[in-house]
């Protein structure tokens, strides 16, 4: 579910500091979902399941836009070191 917002957000940023913004975002929300697993401490605990469930998808939804950062960041370097042939 996470991952299709994920790509769709991934389209409609027209910025590199917009999936920076994002990335950051997500990293949060992983950590306030472990903090609130880690309060809840029971591991059989359906919540605290579910928050770190939770948490694995927006860390890995932040890695991916770090990963398509990366990429782009790299993209946009080699056409600035690329000469100006007009």
């Amino acid at each position: 579910m996470l991952r299709n917002l994920v790509t769709r957000i991934c389209r409609q940023c027209r910025h590199l500091s917009d999936m920076k913004i994002l990335a950051t975002y997500f990293r949060a929300k992983a950590e306030l979902c472990r903090e609130l697993a880690d309060i809840l401490s029971d591991q059989r605990n359906h919540v605290a399941s579910k928050l770190r469930s939770m948490a694995d998808e927006f860390e890995q939804n932040a890695s991916v836009l770090e990963d398509r950062l990366a990429d782009e960041g790299e993209a946009e370097e080699v056409q600035s070191n690329e000469p100006d042939h007009h």
